[in-house]
């Protein structure tokens, strides 16, 4: 990677402010671990794995839409809706 693409890479994470850096820093978790429960759940190894992968899909989808509030507002709100719909599923699952 060039020296200037770093130096960019850098200044923007700099400006962006402390609750768009926590998000981000959360939904890359969050999507490291849907892989991977989604890749035990494929392969069998672990049965249950949809109890965990989804409500982690649903914290994903919740920091995309705090990221993108500043940006898009409606892509933010489609995103807490989609987080509230997989938090009802989830619950409907579990509990039902």
């Amino acid at each position: 990677m060039k020296q200037e693409t770093k130096e960019r890479i850098v200044q923007t994470w700099q400006e962006r402010p402390l609750y768009a850096k926590i998000a981000a820093i959360i939904g890359i978790i969050a999507s490291i671990g849907v892989i991977v429960f989604v890749i035990l759940g494929l392969t069998g190894v672990m049965e249950n794995a949809d109890n965990i992968f989804m409500p982690l899909l649903g914290v994903l989808m919740l920091t995309q839409g705090i990221r993108e509030w500043n940006h898009s507002k409606t892509t933010a709100v489609l995103s807490i809706a989609v987080a509230i719909f997989i938090a009802i599923v989830a619950c409907m699952k579990w509990f039902g």
